[in-house]
């Protein structure tokens, strides 16, 4: 088999390749890892699209390429014959004998067919080895890729990316003012100067739904950037709420008396690699029940704002915590 039809053959097994995989990633739900929304119907897409692609060169293997320059032929063609160089001149017609003895009896048509066998060629400079190098190259990784890969972050990057952070300032805001009533104050209370526009418990309750135990169910980023809203934290410090998320051992410079665990969830624009942690620590007020890393649970507790560096961070006083399993959409 020509290096050209081997190449042909081979590009149809990638297309194939890569629609597979695409198909796959959609079909078994490894892409709600992978990508939120409405952006995972992409990879169903992608795969039908490769599909057709292949079929459609497996079904046109055998369709010949029209050339797209032209040839120029010199050759000398009149009623009369053909000149030969034999040594000599001569002149005939098709049919008659040669002046020297033997006859050139053919037709025009079979000329005009020789010409043209003479002249078909590929514009193809593939060899062996290099098809099964673009095979090794194009093929292999995705393959890899798609076997290997672990759908999530290691506790490492994790920590590149943010999730022992306590800065929990919005991006275009200031840091906030060290200000909010302290720990023990009642849940809720209003402060000495009212001021009639503020964010009060009465609004939390119309806008935020509660379990059927009377916990506010709040999810992480929103407790996480409550501490970057001085209204909001003094509403929500010492309310009873209920989150769920996935819990890390905290570190020792967010866990001065070995008594919390990081709490977080990812927030994802379009796709892992965009993923943020966003999360805070949790304080059990002793030593932190054991829980496999990165393991799902729904935390039931009192959020609080104690001061660091400076500026308040919120940490969720835990109540009660449980093991659930993981939730099928694992990303905001």
């Amino acid at each position: 088999m020509k290096a050209a039809r081997l190449f042909h053959f081979i590009a149809i097994v990638i297309l194939l390749a890569w629609a597979s995989v695409m198909l796959y990633f959609y079909a078994s739900g490894r892409v709600n890892n992978l990508l939120v929304g409405h952006f995972r119907i992409g990879p169903l897409f992608a795969g039908l699209g490769f599909t057709i692609v292949a079929m459609f060169n497996l079904f046109t293997t055998k369709v010949a390429a029209a050339c797209n320059h032209e040839h120029h032929h010199h050759e000398e063609d009149d009623t009369e014959g053909h000149v030969h160089e034999e040594g000599h001149d001569h002149h005939h017609k098709h049919g008659e004998d040669c002046c020297h003895g033997h006859s050139h009896d053919h037709d025009h048509d079979e000329h005009h067919h020789d010409q043209d066998e003479e002249h078909i060629h590929t514009h193809d400079d593939q060899t062996v080895p290099g098809v099964f190098a673009t095979l090794f190259i194009v093929l292999i990784p995705a393959i890899g890729a798609a076997a290997l890969s672990q759908d999530g972050f290691s506790i490492d990057t994790l920590a590149n990316k943010g999730l022992f952070s306590n800065d929990a300032v919005m991006p275009g805001q200031s840091a906030p003012a060290a200000n909010l009533p302290a720990a023990s104050a009642v849940a809720g209370a209003e402060p000495a100067a009212v001021d009639p526009d503020a964010y009060t418990l009465a609004d939390l309750e119309q806008q935020v739904r509660k379990s059927p135990e009377g916990n506010f169910l709040i999810p992480i980023p929103s407790l996480y950037y409550s501490a970057a809203d001085q209204e909001l934290a003094n509403v929500l410090l010492g309310q009873r709420i209920e989150t769920t998320g996935q819990v890390v051992k905290e570190i020792a410079e967010n866990d001065p008396n070995g008594t919390r665990m990081r709490f977080y969830r990812l927030f994802v624009s379009c796709c892992l690699a965009d993923a943020r942690p966003i999360g805070f620590s949790i304080d059990f007020g002793k030593e932190p029940p054991t829980f496999s890393e990165d393991s799902w649970a729904k935390v039931v507790g009192k959020m609080t704002y104690p001061e660091k560096d400076g500026r308040p961070i919120p940490i969720l006083e835990v109540e009660s915590i449980e093991a659930i399993p993981e939730p099928e959409d694992m990303m905001y």
